[in-house]
């Protein structure tokens, strides 16, 4: 996960518009919460480190209205099980799911996007459809995808448009 992942859609959130007045306001006013198995710094390639602001653990009993889930550069099949543990329930039960870049492998490796149509990172495009469910319809030429509840973004700044368009 890389700072640019997130800060960006955090931004789109609409804190940053209460002090621009005359600027179009976003349909959908969030709050973030950065929630990993551990309050330890999340290090991604580049960067300055993102520091968890609940665990798993502290939040297992909440259903989340919103999830996103940023991309990296890890493989679906080495990511830790109490994560995909976390994202699958919560995948489940939010009214909306948002994916950057990569984050969209994850849910495909879950089978969260299978019979749904979806976009991904256009570097590790034709490996992410190569090893995925055949019934997941991915989108080559697409700044992001909406199917449902689902929002797929191709890319860091996509996800950004994306946002903003949510």
């Amino acid at each position: 996960m890389e700072l640019l992942e997130t800060a960006g859609v955090n931004s789109a959130g609409g804190a940053i518009f209460k002090s621009m007045p005359g600027i179009a306001k976003p349909k959908v006013r969030f709050e973030c919460e950065y929630v990993a198995e551990s309050r330890d710094p999340i290090r991604g390639l580049t960067g300055p480190p993102i520091m968890a602001t609940k665990t798993f653990d502290e939040v297992s009993s909440r259903q989340f209205d919103i999830i996103l889930i940023p991309g990296g550069w890890i493989e679906p099949a080495k990511i830790p099980k109490p994560l995909a543990e976390f994202v699958r329930a919560q995948v489940l039960g939010a009214k909306y799911v948002l994916t950057v870049c990569t984050g969209s492998w994850l849910l495909a490796a879950l089978g969260l996007l299978d019979g749904k149509r979806a976009t991904s990172n256009k570097f590790q495009f034709n490996e992410i459809k190569k090893t995925t469910s055949s019934t997941i319809q991915w989108v080559a030429k697409a700044r992001w995808v909406v199917d449902g509840h689902i929002w797929s973004s191709s890319g860091v700044t996509a996800g950004q448009d994306m946002a903003y368009e949510f």
